[in-house]
């Protein structure tokens, strides 16, 4: 996204006019992204694969003649290992809902779930398979979703500073911060997941929030309202934040023409 606008803009720099996208005149910015990246790509799957273990130990019977193996000699859980599991653990029930993207108003079984999770159709949940529930829950997690939100926030407001900064007209700047949310399309394409734009408004919070900046700013400049810089920046990533907040709030996309609903075949 940030690419993206520097190239419209023809800056790196607004305010200084510097041309050229910023991670190209400026390597740390890459070196910055690699290091997180490789880090985080060898770094998460080992997560999951911890707390999947914990969960498919926990759903085990404690006698280890009862506890059913794979051919790699992996302890694995079996449907009623993994029924007892939800009926006696909410917090674990809760977490696998979480994890398969099912709602308040799912009324799925515990033996429906198990089938969910057993994606290999083998009659058992190994480690793979646990993993990837813990990986969904957390991409569904409160956590990521004030992570995301956080980080939009910021987005906004730097877009916007930059399409300020280049004297660009307000219509122009106001939609730089739609324009800043390009780079999670991408991600989303690549990645092969809905598009997050649409589905929690991305676009929208990010241009309610470069939006509220111009504004603040032609209003000050008409000498009708004078609102100083850090006012500004606070109150843009704010209207961000709280339509992010709203939206989860609501439960629903705030553009929900453009959020398709999920048909389970």
């Amino acid at each position: 996204g940030g690419t993206l606008n520097n190239l419209l803009y023809a800056s790196s720099s607004p305010i200084l006019g510097n041309a050229g996208v910023f991670w190209v005149r400026i390597p740390a910015y890459l070196a910055t992204a690699l290091g997180a990246s490789i880090f985080t790509f060898f770094a998460w799957p080992l997560y999951c694969e911890r707390q999947a273990e914990i969960e498919i130990k926990s759903m085990l019977p404690h006698d280890d003649h009862d506890i059913q193996r794979d051919e790699k000699g992996n302890a694995v859980v079996d449907e009623a290992s993994f029924v007892a599991a939800c009926e006696r653990d909410d917090a674990f029930l809760a977490g696998v809902r979480a994890g398969l993207g099912l709602g308040e108003g799912d009324a799925s079984s515990s033996h429906q779930l198990f089938r969910r999770v057993d994606t290999k159709k083998t009659g058992y949940i190994d480690l793979k398979e646990m993993q990837v529930v813990v990986g969904a829950r957390f991409d569904a997690s409160p956590t990521m979703y004030a992570l995301d939100s956080a980080a939009l926030s910021g987005f906004a407001v730097a877009a916007v500073h930059g399409a300020v900064g280049r004297g660009l007209h307000p219509l122009v700047a106001a939609s730089s911060g739609v324009t800043i949310c390009f780079g999670g399309i991408l991600r989303d394409v690549l990645c092969k997941r809905d598009l997050a734009i649409g589905g929690q408004s991305y676009a929208f919070a990010t241009g309610a929030g470069s939006t509220a900046y111009v504004l603040l700013r032609e209003l000050r400049i008409r000498g009708i309202i004078s609102v100083p810089l850090p006012g500004r920046i606070i109150i843009a990533a704010g209207t961000c934040a709280f339509l992010r907040w709203w939206e989860y709030v609501r439960g629903v996309p705030l553009l929900s023409p453009m959020h398709g609903t999920a048909i389970d075949e």
